[in-house]
């Protein structure tokens, strides 16, 4: 469920989780897409009901959510999101600026959101509901199924986009990606924001604070976390912790599980 700081838990789920051998507790689970999506979609997951909320964060992605009633398109957040931990999850996360050709809609008009399928897609998500009612345990496998049906018809990934991605993800400040590119500024910042949902500063400040959560996960020292990921010092890394987390790197180390979720570039 994008980027999430997770918790183990011994709720049961009402949703098809493969459980291991003992005791151990069910938790949130990725699974590889269909080879066929492989290019557009980073995974497909399950996450299971659990005693209280999480939090969610940024990770440049947009996901399909089947929430046991309806499906919701979660759309690129630029903060952390409590999700309700009630409910058990099954979804598809696309990879970063690929949702707005299976959704036919910009994903600049999905930011920070959670838009009902069905103001997207109209009566076809409204059966894709009622499907999804009658077959709960193969949820997952109807959310590919569907986007299988539309691949043949989609467009590729804006090629801009996705070399910025690429170049982001790798540590590439982000003056010298778009002296790479070679595109206007004004032009990036269209094109980023129909495919991604934001700008490229907004992309560069995920993807690094991405690096940081995989850094401190490692144990680094916070010092050098923030060297190592891009930061100017230590107390850039904090206040951008803040912003995007809600919480400080000392307390977002210190949390027992700390997952960093799939998002296909970092």
């Amino acid at each position: 469920m994008k980027l999430a700081v997770l918790e183990k838990t011994a709720t049961a789920a009402a949703m098809p989780v493969h459980r291991e051998a003992g005791p151990e507790p069910l938790v949130y689970r990725e699974r590889a897409p269909h080879p066929a999506l492989a290019d557009r979609v980073v995974c497909t997951w399950v996450d299971p009901a659990r005693p209280r909320p999480q939090p969610v964060l940024p990770d440049a992605c947009i996901d399909l959510v089947w929430d046991g009633t309806s499906v919701e398109v979660a759309g690129p957040d630029t903060h952390a999101v409590a999700i309700e931990g009630k409910l058990s999850y099954v979804g598809v996360r696309f990879r970063p600026g690929a949702a707005p050709a299976f959704l036919g809609i910009g994903c600049d008009e999905l930011v920070d959101g959670r838009v009902a399928l069905s103001d997207i897609w109209g009566r076809f998500a409204l059966d894709l509901q009622e499907e999804l009612l009658e077959q709960p345990l193969q949820a997952m496998a109807i959310l590919e199924r569907v986007l299988l049906d539309r691949l043949g018809t989609t467009p590729a990934v804006d090629p801009v986009v996705g070399e910025l991605v690429d170049l982001l993800a790798r540590g590439a400040p982000l003056s010298e990606s778009i002296k790479e590119l070679a595109v206007s500024d004004r032009t990036l910042r269209r094109r980023c924001a129909v495919a991604i949902g934001y700008g490229p500063k907004t992309l560069e400040r995920i993807l690094r604070f991405r690096r940081a959560l995989r850094l401190l996960r490692s144990h680094q020292p916070l010092a050098e976390t923030a060297r190592l990921a891009g930061y100017v010092d230590q107390a850039h890394l904090t206040n951008e912790s803040q912003r995007l987390a809600g919480l400080t790197p000392a307390a977002l180390a210190a949390r027992r599980t700390l997952s960093i979720s799939t998002n296909g570039c970092n």
